[in-house]
């Protein structure tokens, strides 16, 4: 070969090489910059350059990994009166099993049919199960009683949940607010308040009345103090 096409061959290759070698010392500066995040496959990468290392498993990378997963992960449901409020609603206007009425279901069937909602209250009460399901009453009347007669939902059902949530996140709200340290509503009584001042009178049988004649007279008192305090909050 000529000594200048060899010198012209060799030229791409030697301007390749030290493209190449300039990328590398520039990836080899950049990556030892504060730039650098832990994955969770025990590794690092650039944020510079992109290039991507192995690293030992050692505990600043461990906490670094859950600071990354954490940051990227789903969040976690919490409980939340919001939540356990609209489950019981839903269990009172339209009734359907989960999966926590099974034994109750299976305590109740051989029992059927019963003559009317106190015998079935007065079964369920008997029953040795801890977690009687009381909100689930709509459910257990409508399977096992004789004389049960579905309710006819009004037109504007779907508004007056959305109505009543709206109404108990307020109430949360103003609770907090009135009373920060002191004890919340019943959850049953203040669903069949919250159904009596919508006019949905045929499904305040479903649910379960509190007894105690001193907490009804609280739980009243409690009521009107924090919806005046809502009020107040409303003009401010």
């Amino acid at each position: 070969m000529r000594p200048d096409l060899f010198q012209f061959d060799l030229l791409p290759r030697l301007s390749f090489k030290y493209k190449a070698r300039c990328i590398f010392n520039k990836m080899n500066k950049c990556c030892n910059s504060p730039f650098i995040m832990f994955t969770t496959h025990h590794t690092t990468v650039c944020r510079e350059c992109g290039m991507e290392r192995s690293c030992p498993y050692t505990q600043q990378s461990m906490s670094q990994n859950q600071n990354t997963y954490n940051t990227h992960a789903p969040l976690i449901p919490v409980y939340s009166r919001k939540k356990r409020f609209e489950r019981l609603l839903n269990s009172i206007i339209t009734p359907c099993p989960f999966a926590g009425d099974n034994k109750m279901l299976e305590y109740l069937w051989p029992h059927r049919p019963m003559e009317n909602t106190k015998s079935l209250i007065s079964l369920i009460k008997k029953s040795p199960i801890k977690d009687k399901r009381y909100a689930s009453m709509h459910l257990y009347t409508s399977l096992f009683v004789k004389d049960y007669s579905a309710p006819v939902p009004p037109k504007n059902i779907a508004f007056l949940k959305r109505k009543m949530l709206r109404c108990f996140q307020d109430l949360e709200f103003a609770h907090r607010r009135c009373l920060p340290n002191g004890p919340f509503f019943n959850y049953m009584w203040i669903l069949s308040k919250y159904l009596q001042e919508h006019k949905l009178h045929d499904y305040i049988p479903h649910v379960k009345p509190l007894k105690c004649k001193h907490r009804r007279i609280v739980y009243e008192k409690m009521y009107k103090l924090v919806l005046k305090s809502l009020n107040t909050c409303g003009q401010v």
